[in-house]
């Protein structure tokens, strides 16, 4: 996985994005975008700080997710694997079907998707 060290936020034309839905979480805040019919493309707006899920591990049974540092840093560890810190202007993605979990450290992110995520899509495990 390669990282980027000076990534320019994507490009979106927030026009075209006819669903926003804000979700408030233990560890803070998504604003998640999609657009046409909402099945095609979907880009989340994060601001997080402590642990994601709080336990266990999650993951996207049906898509890949890149994270995009904007601000902050995280640990992200994959399960099988060391655990990886990344930092603003850097990238990392994960894998459709892959367990993971997130340690935020006053993080502001972008996770664009293709297709969309969906929440059936997605499933803890302790």
């Amino acid at each position: 996985m390669k990282l980027i060290k000076q990534l320019e936020p994507p490009k979106i034309d927030w026009a075209v994005m006819v669903r926003q839905e804000t979700k408030h979480l233990p560890e803070g805040v998504v604003t998640e975008y999609a657009s046409g019919s909402g099945r095609e493309i979907s880009t989340a707006l994060a601001q997080m700080n402590g642990r994601h899920p709080v336990t266990g591990w999650f993951r996207n049974r049906e898509v890949d997710m890149w994270y995009l540092m904007l601000r902050g840093e995280l640990v992200i560890t994959m399960e099988g694997r060391a655990p990886r810190t990344i930092r603003a202007g850097e990238w990392f993605h994960i894998p459709k079907g892959a367990w993971y979990r997130d340690e935020f450290k006053n993080a502001v992110l972008e996770i664009p998707t293709v297709p969309a995520w969906t929440l059936e899509q997605t499933e803890q495990k302790p």
